[in-house]
């Protein structure tokens, strides 16, 4: 009796053994799967120590209990308990040497790990740690801010994400000219973007490639560059997706104004200030009417005093800027129409004195170049005058903001969203349609039409004996709006005077009808819908139908020819052929 108890002692003794040593495995599996979780270098080697660690703890849970059932089975045949103990300590070491080579495996898995995210480099070794909630870097979310962001810069058709081999490439081989994030690789034919993590090291975090609706110039590239600096910044400062959602949002949409500032000859916090102020201003009021202002800022009074001559009257006490914006009545009301503007100077932009808009006495070459920058016909005398280290900003009736820098550069916040506006571009693409004095001219009326928020449709037919075709009235006896239509016939776009009258016209419902040496061919007319014929001559099955009617009616026309939409809230599309071809805004 005694030697059965005995036994029973030693045998619950192993028992307990086993069950203890399989708990103690378990425990540190559970801790190995812990510390990987929390250093998650790399998802790639994760995946496959937590597969295979899975696999050895499930086969070595079956092997203890087979173990445990086999010594249980000799434990009911009584059979000696010499044999049950070697046969059971067999078994136990063999648990044992699992769990030995478990460990061993998980420890090479973690080197592995270790290995991948250690870099030696001029024999320093740098650690660095990318814990499991710095998911703004890699996550899908982030590419598409990034990308919805730049569509406000670039007008871009399609992007794809680049593998890091594809980035580095792209870094060695292209021509950057000093760009970290956004350069133009002449390879691809098309922009290439590139994210880095944070740290004394730059390690490339993600990167795609854009591809364009149409060419860029290099100033548009350096601002690109220097925005997605400033998103690569935020992104470090701010890596938890999941935390600080509201400080994230916060620099969101800071990031423009933050961008335009870091790329201007201006200190970057005062900028951003003025910006702010300026946006503020866009809700004041004088006497039930919007208060719009144009100021010119220069770091030195002397500057605007030489540039504007009799034009300029100072004050006799300077005005803080943002006093005088939202605070003094009597510049609010002297401020109307853009007739005066005020004049700031130093790093808090005071106000020191008024200006009149210089009368224009420029040349075909000048008006060319300004045409270019200048929102409106009327302020391309300042803008041509306008001297470095300066900038003009002011604000329409329709609450927009422009900003104008030396650099040939145009920004405009509409709807809330900022746009970078290179109207270079467009009159590039204009030019390959129709010849370039006649593309300026085309491009002066439609931006002065987006400035005053007029939506119309301008077309530019590539044949003009097709017009019957694609204006279901053209060729009738009785019209409508007769009158307007045949006065503006025949008037041309690049005569000033006639220019006014047609955009007088083209703010009535309807298209413009423009022909490719600048005469008006018809106004206020409706576009038909082109046939089954038309479409297939340009590959094209079927018709668009596109949100808005004026958009649908552009990709009609544009079967025929060229056609500019230019939406009522200012931006400016442009389709041929049944394609989009660029846009701003």
């Amino acid at each position: 009796m005694n030697e059965k108890v005995k036994k029973c002692e030693i045998d619950f003794f192993l028992f307990l053994i086993l069950y203890f040593h399989f708990l103690i495995f378990v425990f540190f599996t559970f801790l190995f799967f812990q510390f990987c979780l929390i250093f998650q270098f790399c998802l790639f080697f994760s995946f496959v120590y937590f597969s295979v660690l899975f696999i050895f703890c499930f086969v070595y849970f079956l092997f203890c209990l087979f173990s445990c059932f086999v010594y249980f089975l000799f434990c009911l045949f009584s059979v000696l308990f010499i044999f049950q103990f070697c046969l059971f300590s067999v078994l136990f070491i063999f648990c044992f040497v699992c769990f030995l080579f478990c460990l061993f495996f998980s420890f090479v898995c973690f080197c592995l790990h270790f290995l991948f995210h250690f870099k030696k480099e001029k024999k320093n070794l740098s650690y660095k740690i990318t814990f499991p909630y710095m998911q703004r870097f890699a996550s899908e979310e982030t590419e598409n801010e990034l990308i919805s962001s730049l569509k406000y810069i670039f007008p871009i058709e399609s992007a794809r994400p680049l593998t890091e081999d594809e980035i580095r490439r792209e870094l060695e081989t292209a021509d950057r000219n000093g760009a970290e994030n956004l350069f133009w690789s002449d390879g691809r034919n098309g922009l290439i973007v590139v994210l880095y993590r944070g740290g004394p090291e730059k390690e490339i975090a993600s990167g795609f490639l854009i591809r364009l609706l149409s060419d860029v110039q290099d100033i548009d590239l350096i601002f690109g560059d220097n925005f997605c600096q400033v998103f690569n910044d935020d992104i470090t400062i701010i890596p938890a997706q999941e935390k600080h959602s509201e400080v994230w949002m916060t620099l969101k949409q800071s990031q423009f104004s933050r961008a335009i500032a870091k790329f201007s000859s201006f200190d970057t916090n005062p900028m951003i200030k003025w910006l702010q102020i300026a946006e503020n201003s866009t809700h004041l009021q004088y006497e039930n009417k919007p208060f719009t202002f144009c100021m010119l800022v220069a770091k030195k009074k002397e500057c605007i005093q030489q540039t504007l001559q009799d034009n300029f009257m100072p004050f006799s006490n300077v005005v803080p800027f943002e006093k005088g914006i939202m605070e003094e009545k009597w510049i609010r009301g002297s401020m109307s129409g853009h007739a005066v503007g005020i004049a700031g100077y130093g790093k808090d932009g005071d106000i020191f004195g008024m200006f009149t808009l210089p009368e224009s006495s420029l040349n075909e070459e000048e008006i060319e170049t300004n045409t270019l920058l200048a929102p409106h016909e009327d302020l391309i005398p300042l803008i041509a005058r306008m001297p470095p280290k300066t900038f003009i900003m002011l604000t329409s009736e329709n609450g927009s903001i422009y900003i104008v820098l030396p650099k040939r550069t145009l920004f405009h916040k509409t709807q809330g969203k900022w746009h970078y506006v290179n109207y270079a571009n467009i009159h590039t693409t204009l030019s390959d349609f129709i010849e370039k004095h006649i593309a300026l001219s085309v491009l002066r009326l439609v931006l002065d039409l987006s400035y005053e928020r007029k939506g119309t449709l301008i077309f530019i037919p590539e044949n003009e004996e097709l017009l019957d075709e694609i204006i279901p009235d053209y060729c009738q006896n009785e019209k409508v709006n007769e009158t307007l239509r045949s006065t503006v016939k025949g008037l041309n776009v690049c005569h000033k005077i006639h220019r006014k009258i047609i955009m007088a016209a083209a703010k009535v419902d309807g298209a413009v009808v423009i022909s490719k040496n600048g005469d008006v061919l018809d106004v206020s007319c409706m576009i038909g819908e082109p046939d089954e014929i038309r479409l297939n001559e340009h590959g094209l099955k079927n018709l668009e139908v596109l949100p808005g009617a004026r958009s649908t009616a552009a990709w009609n026309a544009s079967i025929y020819g060229i056609a500019i939409k230019v939406s009522d809230d200012g931006p400016i599309t442009i389709y041929k052929h049944g394609k989009l071809i660029t846009y701003v805004g």
